[in-house]
């Protein structure tokens, strides 16, 4: 009996390159630069800063959203997507999960956020700076980027409003720019910027009156006069008006496979 040892070779073959994962190793990468990201599948930590930085960044990109960085390195490694992009923290874990991947020198982004005050206001300032400092300083900052650029829009905390506080400030903020602000379920506006500006009216010692705008309204309501401060990722030079010290830098990184 005749055996046909060139067919049993083959099957073998591709047996073997299937379980030891060879085939995630054949996928070329296509992403050299931000640029590159045009018209391509992006990978992001759902709920993530990322997410609301790719969706805004105006690149034609589809997003795909994953619950964890394995995922997202796994999705990378296979082609599922073409690239991913994360903050430091996260590209941390996904180039530590695989030595097939690696992170691009330019990212797509890195970003200073401030908030605005008006030109003629530099005592508000000066009391702007003070709270986002002891905000720093008192790990307050730190634990509300976790809670809400950790992939879950699920953040609470107590905010102190009442009788004891005599004075309010209108604040301008973006309107559904999720992470940062958006409407919960019960209509209150909510997220990391709109969470800060009621812990540092807290901090001065006033209530908080949002403002809710389109984005292209944020610094033109400072400018008019008609809230006393804005914010809603706001970089210096972006308009005549005065900025505090940053309260958030955003590094999004550009994640490829190796090749």
């Amino acid at each position: 009996m005749k055996i046909k040892i060139l067919p049993v070779l083959i099957s073998a073959f591709l047996i073997f390159f299937v379980i030891t994962g060879c085939t995630s190793s054949q996928v070329p990468n296509k992403v050299y630069g931000p640029e590159d990201l045009e018209g391509k599948t992006v990978g992001v930590l759902s709920g993530s800063e990322s997410e609301a930085y790719v969706e805004y960044s105006g690149q034609n990109v589809y997003i795909r959203t994953c619950r964890d960085s394995d995922t997202l390195a796994s999705e990378l490694l296979s082609g599922e997507v073409d690239a991913v992009v994360a903050d430091e923290k996260t590209t941390e874990q996904i180039l530590k999960s695989s030595s097939k991947l690696r992170k691009l020198d330019t990212p797509l982004g890195d970003d200073n956020y401030c908030i605005a005050v008006s030109q003629e206001n530099n005592t508000l300032l000066d009391n702007v700076n003070s709270a986002i400092e002891e905000l720093k300083s008192n790990g307050t900052l730190e634990e509300l980027e976790k809670a809400w650029f950790g992939g879950e829009y699920t953040y609470e905390f107590s905010y102190t409003e009442g009788d004891d506080f005599t004075q309010t400030l209108t604040v301008a903020i973006p309107e559904e720019y999720a992470p940062y602000s958006f409407y919960s379920e019960d209509k209150v506006i909510v997220g990391y910027e709109a969470d800060l500006a009621r812990l540092i009216c807290q901090q001065l010692g006033v209530n908080v009156s949002f403002q809710v705008v389109s984005l292209d309204r944020i610094l033109y309501m400072v400018e008019s006069g008609k809230v006393n401060f804005s914010i809603g990722r706001i970089t210096k030079g972006d308009g005549a008006v005065l900025y505090s010290e940053s309260y958030l830098t955003s590094v999004q990184n550009i994640i490829v496979r190796k090749g």
